[in-house]
């Protein structure tokens, strides 16, 4: 009898903790969630993100308004300035400006073209200078080698004499004027003006050269 009351009582606490157990698997997790948008600590709705209020765009953009506008090509471009070695050809000029409106270049864009274009040219004409001063320099040489200083004085007396101030001119730019062949050439006519008789070439008589068609006329 006893052991009966026992073997009930062991049944009766098997039945109250299986169900302690189930009403504590249906209660569910005790730790409450986590609030991944907490409001801030004095209250109040949280930051909005930014861009959402007016005159704060976001952080890369640019606003359509309120900015200054691009400079775009004139009406008609202003006269571009040039060094003063450099001269504004009208039919070039005319065509660049064509151009440039075209790209929409500003006056001041405009302008660096041009002074880039000008830095270009005052380079090249440099070169050139210095190439034509090299070549000068190389034929003065040659001439002081074969020429004494009298051959030199009389070939400058008959350059005064026979050239005009343009031909002087050309020889002096070009460095022509060092040039052996042409100091021989006006060498020689000085000399010939000295003695007094007329100077020829390649052999032939005066009237034949002077009438290269009437061979026979002074005979």
């Amino acid at each position: 009898m006893i052991s009966t009351t026992i073997q009930n009582n062991i049944e009766d606490w098997k039945f109250d903790l299986q169900c302690f157990a189930e009403a504590d698997a249906g209660a569910g997790d005790p730790t409450p969630p986590t609030n991944t948008n907490p409001a801030p600590a004095g209250g109040g709705d949280p930051t909005p993100p930014a861009g959402n209020n007016l005159g704060d765009p976001a952080p890369g953009t640019k606003s359509l308004l309120g900015a200054e506008p691009k400079a775009g090509a004139p009406d008609a471009y202003d006269d571009f300035k040039l060094p003063d070695n450099v001269k504004w050809d009208e039919t070039t000029g005319s065509e660049f400006k064509t151009a440039a409106k075209e790209m929409g270049l500003s006056q001041e864009n405009a302008q660096k073209l041009v002074d880039l274009g000008a830095k270009i040219v005052g380079g090249q004409e440099s070169a050139m200078q210095k190439m034509v001063t090299d070549q000068s320099e190389a034929w003065q040489k040659e001439s002081l080698q074969q020429f004494k200083q009298g051959d030199i004085d009389t070939a400058n007396k008959a350059l005064m004499q026979f050239a005009d101030k343009d031909v002087i001119g050309l020889l002096q730019s070009t460095g022509l004027g060092n040039h052996p062949l042409i100091v021989g050439l006006f060498n020689n006519i000085g000399k010939a003006m000295a003695e007094g008789t007329m100077p020829t070439g390649a052999g032939q008589a005066v009237p034949s050269r002077l009438y290269p068609n009437s061979p026979g006329m002074y005979e």
